[in-house]
C-alpha cells in the first residue's frame, strides 16, 4: 500500500487520548525528519467508472497521506488523532476518502444536517480544492459523519468561505465506535479553473473535533497567524485522471399560489396562480459556464431571521438565499472592510437589490487566474431603493429596471487586479452605472493589501418617494486596507471614502459623504490546555463627512478576548467617550459610554451551540436623535434532541429611557426555528416569529393604557407574528417537490389589524 506523509511536526502536544507509546513515535518522528516542502498525492485513476463511490478494493492500490498536524488549539505540533486521507478519479469525478480515528470528549457528534448546515459544533472533515494551484481560491465540501454536506467557494485573500454556492456533490458517512469514515464525490464538470494536464492542483484536508478541548486538524502545517488556509495546502497529481467532457442539465418547475388578506372587516384573496418556469446549465467541464432561468421562483426558500429595525440608523443587510444568485459568487468578490476591521462594510455587488426576476442569465468563465463573470436580469418592480447618506439610509419604491452585472480579474503571482461594471436602467425613470477597478496584494502567508476605486453616475434621482429621470450626478469611493497578522501582534488598518453624491443601486453601500479610517491592533497569548489563548485589543474609528468635514463617529475600544474549555468564547470591550452624529448636518454630536460583553459555547451534542451578547450603557434613538441609558441584547442557541431534529431559538430585545426629551422604546424581535432532517434533500421546517415596538414620546399620539396597568400618556404598540411551515423533498436527482403555507399578523395602536395566509405548492422536474 504506498503511502506518502508531509514533513513530521516540530513539537509534540500531550492529550490524554493520545497512549504513551504513540507520542513516543510522533516525537521521535519530528525530531528526525526534516524540514521541506509537502510531499504531493496522487489520484488513483479507477479502471472503470464508479456507479457512485470507489469501491473498497479501489482504495486498497491508493495512496494514502496520514502525517496530520494540529491547527487549533495550538498549531505547529503532531495530530493525536490519527486521519487518512485517499483520493481517486474516473471520467466523471473526483473521489476523497478520509478515515478519521479518535473522538472528542462526549464521542462522535454525527447529526443529520440540512445542506450547508454542518457546523463547528459537529464532528466533520473539510476537502478544499484549488483547482488553479494559486492559493488564491478553492471549492470546499464538508462532511459529517452522517454523510450531510455543506460547500462552497473560498477566497484566500478574504479568508472567507462562503457556503452560498451548491454543487452537484454526494457525500456518504460512517460513523463508528472511535471515529468515522466519509467518502465525497465531486463531479469533474463542477472542478471548472484547471490547467491543460492537471499538475497544478493543490488541496487541503481539515478536520474538526468539537467536546471539552476543541481541535481542528488539517493534512498541511497550517499556522493559526496565516491569513489564508490555502497557505498549508499540498499538490495533487491529477496527471492520471482522464480530461472531464462537458454536461448540462435542464429543469422546470410549476408553481400554484394562493394569497388571502384581511385589513380589518375588509378581505380579499386570490384564485389560485399557477406559474411555469424554468432553467438551462451548461458547462464545458473545464473552463466555461452558462446559466439562464425564466420566471425562478423561490418560494421555497428559508425566511430572513428577524433583526431589530425600528432603531436601525443604516439600511439592514439580508443574506442571499435564492439559488440562481449563489454561483460562482467569488468572482464578483470585491474588497470590503473585513472582520478584522470590525466588519459591516459596503459590498460592490449585493444581489438582494434583485427583488423579482422575471428572467436572468450569467456565464462565467475560468482559466488559470483569469476570471469573468457577466450576470444579466430583468427585475420587476416591488422593492426598495436604498438612497445613502452620511448619518443615514432612505428609501424610495423601485420601479421595474434592466440591470448588468460584469467583473473579470487576473492572478498574477503574488497579486490580483480586477474589474468592474454594474449598469441599471429603470423603466422611464433614469439610470445608475457603477464602474471601477480593483487590486490586491498577498506579499506573503501573514500579510495583505487591497484597493479598490469606483465611479457612479446616476440620472435615476428620488423624488417625492419615487425614482425619477433627472441631472445626471457623479460619485466616486475609494477604499483601502492593510493587515498583517504575526504570530503575537496582528495589526490592521482600513481607509474608505464616498463622495456626497455616490450611489450603487446593485451593492450594498448604505452611506455616502463619508470618509472612515479604521485601525485594530491585538495582542495575542497561546497556551496549552483547555484555555487556549487570550487576546488584548484596541479598536478605532473615526468617520467624517467629506463635505463639511462634521465627524460622524469617533470611538475608542479596547477589549480582550478569552478562548476556553468547550468552544467557550468571551468577549469584553469598553467604549469610552465615543462621539456619534445621527441628526445631520449640524446637528448635536453626542458623547457615550459603552460596555460590550459576549459569551458562546458549543456545550455539548444536545446543546450544540448559545450564544448571548448585550450593548450596556447610552443609547441613541436615531428617529429622535435622543441620549439616553438603556441597553441592545441578544441570544440564540441550537438544541438537538434528536440526531434529525434541530431547534434554534433567537431573541433580540432594545431598550432606552430618556428624560430630556421624555422618551420609552423598547422593542422585541424573536424567532423560533424547528427542523426534521429526514435525509439529503429532504426536510420540514418550521418557522415561528414575533415583533414588539413599543414607543412612549410627547409627539405620539394617545393615551392608551400600558399592559402592567401604568397610565402612559403617549403610547405607540406595534405588534406582528408569523407562522411558516414547508416541506421539501429533493432527494431525487430528476425531481423534487415544495409545499408550505404562510400565515402572519401585523397591526399598531389604533388601526385595524392586518392578516394575510399565503399557501404554494412546486413541483420540479430535471433532466441531465
Amino acid at each position: 500500500m504506498p503511502t506518502r506523509s508531509s514533513p513530521a511536526p516540530t513539537r509534540c502536544l500531550r492529550t490524554r487520548r493520545a497512549p504513551p507509546a504513540s507520542l513516543v513515535l510522533l516525537c521521535a518522528a519530528a525530531w528526525l525528519a526534516p524540514a521541506g516542502a509537502a510531499l504531493a498525492i496522487e489520484a488513483r485513476r479507477l479502471d472503470a467508472a464508479a456507479a457512485a463511490f470507489p469501491a473498497p478494493a479501489d482504495w486498497d492500490a491508493a495512496e494514502r497521506h496520514d502525517a496530520f498536524w494540529m491547527y487549533k488549539p495550538r498549531d505547529g505540533v503532531a495530530s493525536p488523532l490519527r486521519t487518512q486521507v485517499q483520493v481517486a478519479c474516473d471520467e466523471q469525478a473526483l473521489f476523497f476518502r478520509v478515515v478519521a480515528d479518535g473522538q472528542g470528549s462526549g464521542g462522535v457528534r454525527a447529526p443529520v444536517a440540512r445542506r450547508d448546515q454542518v457546523a463547528d459544533d459537529q464532528d466533520y472533515v473539510s476537502v478544499f480544492v484549488d483547482t488553479n494551484g494559486d492559493g488564491k481560491s478553492a471549492y470546499f465540501f464538508r462532511v459529517n459523519p452522517s454523510g450531510s454536506l455543506a460547500d462552497g467557494t473560498y477566497v484566500a485573500i478574504s479568508d472567507n468561505q462562503d457556503f452560498h454556492p451548491d454543487f452537484d456533490a454526494s457525500a456518504r458517512g460512517a460513523p463508528g465506535a472511535d471515529g468515522y469514515a466519509v467518502d465525497l464525490r465531486i463531479p469533474r464538470s463542477q472542478l471548472r479553473n484547471r490547467g491543460s494536464d492537471g499538475r497544478g492542483w493543490r488541496y487541503l484536508v481539515m478536520r474538526n473535533v468539537p467536546g471539552a478541548e476543541r481541535m481542528i486538524l488539517a493534512s498541511g502545517e497550517l499556522k493559526q497567524n496565516a491569513t489564508s488556509y490555502l497557505s498549508a495546502s499540498q499538490p495533487l497529481d491529477m496527471a492520471r485522471c482522464p480530461g472531464a467532457g462537458g454536461e448540462w442539465e435542464a429543469g422546470a418547475h410549476l408553481t400554484a399560489r394562493r394569497h388571502e388578506q384581511k385589513i380589518g372587516a375588509a378581505s380579499a384573496s386570490d384564485r389560485v396562480d399557477p406559474q411555469l418556469g424554468g432553467y438551462l446549465k451548461w458547462s464545458d467541464g473545464a473552463h466555461l459556464a452558462v446559466h439562464a432561468t425564466y420566471r425562478p421562483d423561490f418560494s421555497q426558500v428559508e425566511l430572513d431571521i428577524p433583526q431589530l429595525q425600528s432603531n436601525a440608523q443604516y439600511a439592514l443587510f439580508l443574506p442571499e438565499k435564492r439559488d440562481f444568485f449563489l454561483e460562482d459568487t467569488d468572482l464578483l468578490e470585491l474588497p470590503t472592510r473585513s472582520q478584522l476591521q470590525g466588519g459591516g462594510g459596503g459590498l460592490a455587488v449585493y444581489t438582494r437589490t434583485i427583488t423579482d426576476p422575471r428572467w436572468g442569465a450569467r456565464m462565467s468563465y475560468r482559466n488559470q487566474g483569469r476570471d469573468f463573470t457577466a450576470l444579466v436580469a430583468d427585475d420587476r418592480a416591488g422593492g426598495v431603493v436604498a438612497i445613502p447618506g452620511p448619518f443615514g439610509t432612505a428609501y424610495v419604491a423601485q420601479p421595474a429596471s434592466l440591470l448588468l452585472l460584469e467583473r473579470a480579474s487576473l492572478a498574477r503571482g503574488a497579486w490580483r487586479f480586477g474589474q468592474f461594471l454594474s449598469h441599471r436602467d429603470y423603466d422611464g425613470a433614469g439610470r445608475n452605472t457603477v464602474a471601477g477597478a480593483d487590486a490586491s496584494w498577498q506579499p506573503s502567508t501573514i500579510a495583505k493589501a487591497r484597493a479598490m476605486l469606483l465611479f457612479s453616475a446616476t440620472t435615476a434621482q428620488p423624488q417625492q418617494g419615487q425614482l425619477r429621470a433627472g441631472e445626471r450626478s457623479q460619485g466616486q469611493y475609494a477604499f483601502l486596507d492593510w493587515a498583517r497578522l504575526g504570530r503575537d501582534w496582528e495589526t490592521s488598518l482600513t481607509l474608505e471614502r464616498a463622495s456626497p453624491d455616490w450611489r450603487n443601486d446593485t451593492g450594498y453601500m448604505p452611506q455616502s459623504d463619508f470618509a472612515q479610517l479604521t485601525g485594530v491592533v491585538t495582542r495575542r497569548w497561546r497556551f496549552d490546555g483547555p484555555w487556549s489563548s487570550i487576546s488584548a485589543f484596541v479598536w478605532t474609528a473615526h468617520s467624517q463627512t467629506v463635505s463639511s468635514g462634521e465627524t460622524i463617529l469617533t470611538r475608542y475600544a479596547p477589549g480582550v478576548w478569552f478562548s476556553g474549555p468547550y468552544d467557550l468564547q468571551l468577549v469584553a470591550e469598553y467604549h469610552p467617550g465615543e462621539r456619534r452624529r445621527v441628526g445631520g448636518y449640524g446637528a448635536r454630536l453626542h458623547r457615550m459610554d459603552q460596555w460590550f460583553f459576549q459569551v458562546s459555547s458549543s456545550l455539548s451534542q444536545t446543546v450544540p451551540a448559545l450564544s448571548f451578547d448585550i450593548l450596556a450603557g447610552d443609547q441613541l434613538d436615531y428617529a429622535s436623535d435622543t441620549l439616553g441609558r438603556g441597553y441592545q441584547a441578544s441570544f440564540s442557541g441550537k438544541i438537538r434532541p434528536l440526531a434529525w431534529l434541530e431547534v434554534q431559538p433567537r431573541v433580540s430585545y432594545w431598550y432606552i429611557n430618556a428624560s430630556d426629551p421624555d422618551l420609552h422604546a423598547r422593542e422585541t424581535s424573536a424567532q423560533l426555528l424547528v427542523n426534521a432532517n429526514f435525509e439529503a434533500g429532504s426536510f420540514l421546517r418550521l418557522i415561528a416569529q414575533y415583533s414588539r415596538n413599543r414607543r412612549q414620546e410627547p409627539l405620539l399620539r394617545g393615551p392608551a393604557p400600558d399592559p402592567l396597568g401604568l397610565a402612559l400618556p403617549d403610547w405607540l404598540d406595534r405588534r406582528g407574528n408569523l407562522q411558516s411551515l414547508v416541506y421539501s423533498n429533493n432527494a431525487h436527482p430528476r425531481w423534487g417537490f415544495d409545499v408550505g403555507a404562510t400565515r402572519s399578523q401585523d397591526y399598531a395602536s389604533g388601526d385595524p389589524k392586518r392578516y394575510v395566509l399565503d399557501l404554494f405548492a412546486k413541483v420540479v422536474v430535471r433532466l441531465r
